[in-house]
């Protein structure tokens, strides 16, 4: 980064985002310029080590990535919403929620949900029912909205 100033430049963004193939390996480089040309540098005489503090050499590199996903493969909001009903009510983090999990209110309809009827429902299940029942759970949701 060209003329960096450490007291307000604390991020780079590239104007247009690098695609990286698979397999890219990012590294962190940093040069530090402790000579007499370094108009920053209060005594180039002085050794200077790497420390905590701003008068030490210091660096520390994020890398912020954005992975771009295919809108084919792109999840529903069904496939969503029942992943966030997943991880709210998996007690025991296995990735599914057993019968003795589910909250009361999900008690009632459990099995609607349970499509193979072995007592667990996964996110993808709970994606499929959603589905089959969208027209119930959009007719539910009309007569809340009216009362």
């Amino acid at each position: 980064v060209p003329a960096y100033d450490f007291n307000w430049q604390t991020g780079y963004r590239f104007v247009e985002p690098k695609p990286f193939p698979k397999g890219t390996r990012i590294h962190c480089v940093a040069h530090f310029d402790n000579s007499e040309k370094n108009l920053n540098n209060p005594n180039p005489d002085d050794r200077v080590k790497w420390g905590t503090q701003t008068w030490d050499e210091m660096l520390i590199g994020y890398f912020d990535i954005a992975i771009p996903k295919d809108q084919a493969t792109r999840p529903s909001p069904f496939e969503l919403r029942a992943e966030e009903l997943i991880v709210q009510f998996d007690k025991n983090f296995d990735d599914k929620v057993e019968r003795r999990e589910a909250p009361l209110k999900f008690q009632i309809v459990f099995a609607q949900l349970d499509l193979d009827s072995n007592g667990e429902l996964t996110a993808e299940e709970v994606a499929e029912a959603m589905e089959k029942y969208k027209d119930q759970l959009r007719g539910r949701r009309g007569r809340r909205n009216r009362e």
